[in-house]
């Protein structure tokens, strides 16, 4: 009995020790747990770096996690069941951006704003029931700087506005020459598998909407926002444009079939989709000039990945005709990697240029004689 006595209250110390012990790491890993996915709260300036970091896992790493994924996007688009509908006051969409084109990350940095933000750059808003469900489709390549600028503002700006979003970066592999059609497409494709989005907007990287009246929201006509813009002068460099920033609802943008999928480089894409959407007997809105007025991020003058397409004018020329069977219903691409990342939903893919215009002469062989005297030696 003497013997237990003297070890028992040792037993019994010990085991209050072990306990402590256990609950202290419990706590740890509980704490861990809470805090996964929390912001380390520093803004990146680094090449690599394109939003507030956000800690969490590898969106890819199996099949589960990217379901889960899926679902959390879908409930980015899912109605908030509140009893009052999100209604814009005036007098909280009266903002203008003064700083014109010399802006840097820091001054579009808002935390507030990149805290509400979900992931795969999802945003619902927490009071009110939202009467768009808006998908911003920024087809891209190699502006980093551009991203994460126009990032960090849209988040801000659509927020103010009081839509349900979510942000897709379409980017093209190298070493194909860029096709901003085809992102657009894969875009609006990807963008449909993972949500109910009641209205799509095509926008640029390199432009950022100065006035808060500037709307992302669709209407009976597809609605060109991008009005006016630094990069021409502040006006429209021809009465047809309707290049930078476009919204269409799905039934507009799978009437006119999409964008043509044949314009690798720069130029006239654009004027393409015009004459897709004229000839459905669509006109094109516009918001007033002094609403629509963008600022252009400066970029490279040179894009080797980017060249003047040679021969554009020719594939404008058959675009009527090539319509029905070149764009959305005919897409040729392969997608590489889908991740749902803080600010945006990443989607990557490839396509190959040489597969692509061999449709494209099948079906327009005026196209292919162009492309043949182009090559012809002088």
């Amino acid at each position: 009995m003497r013997i237990l006595r003297r070890y028992g209250l040792r037993v019994k110390l010990l085991s209050l020790t072990v306990l402590l012990f256990g609950l202290v790491l419990l706590y740890s890993v509980f704490s861990d747990y809470c805090q996964h996915g929390s912001y380390d709260r520093k803004l990146h300036e680094d090449g690599d770096s394109l939003h507030y970091e956000y800690n969490t896992f590898d969106f890819l790493k199996d099949e589960s996690a990217l379901i889960s994924s899926n679902e959390r996007i879908r409930d980015g688009t899912r109605t908030v069941h509140k009893t009052e509908p999100c209604i814009i006051a005036a007098d909280s969409l009266d903002g203008v951006w003064s700083k014109g084109g010399n802006i840097s990350a820091r001054d579009v940095y808002n935390v507030t704003s990149l805290r509400r933000v979900s992931a795969g750059g999802a945003y619902t808003p927490a009071d009110c029931n939202p009467q768009e469900f808006v998908a911003v489709i920024i087809p891209y390549r190699n502006r980093r700087s551009n991203l994460r600028i126009l990032l960090f503002y849209l988040h801000t700006f659509l927020q103010r506005q009081k839509i349900q979003y979510t942000i897709f970066v379409v980017e093209l592999a190298y070493p194909t020459v860029f096709n901003r059609g085809i992102l657009a497409n894969v875009g609006y494709l990807t963008a449909k598998d993972i949500g109910r989005f009641t209205c799509y907007v095509i926008h640029d990287v390199d432009r950022l909407p100065t006035r808060d009246a500037n709307l992302y929201r669709c209407s009976r006509q597809p609605h060109h926002l991008a009005v006016r813009s630094s990069k021409y002068g502040y006006a429209l460099p021809y009465g047809h444009y309707i290049g930078g920033v476009i919204a269409f609802t799905p039934a507009q943008f799978e009437a006119i079939n999409g964008f043509s999928n044949a314009y690798f480089g720069w130029g006239r894409e654009d004027d393409d989709l015009r004459k897709r959407i004229t000839s459905k007997g669509y006109t094109i809105e516009r918001p007033d000039a002094t609403v629509g007025v963008y600022e252009e991020l400066p970029h490279p003058e040179s894009d080797t990945a980017n060249p003047n397409n040679p021969i554009s004018d020719s594939l404008l020329f058959g675009a009527e005709k090539r319509m029905s069977s070149d764009g959305l219903n005919r897409v040729m691409y392969r997608r590489l990697a889908l991740e749902f990342r803080h600010l945006y939903t990443w989607v990557y893919v490839n396509t190959s240029e040489i597969d692509v215009m061999k449709y494209i002469f099948f079906i327009d062989p005026d196209v292919k004689q162009a492309y043949a005297k182009l090559k012809k030696p002088s």
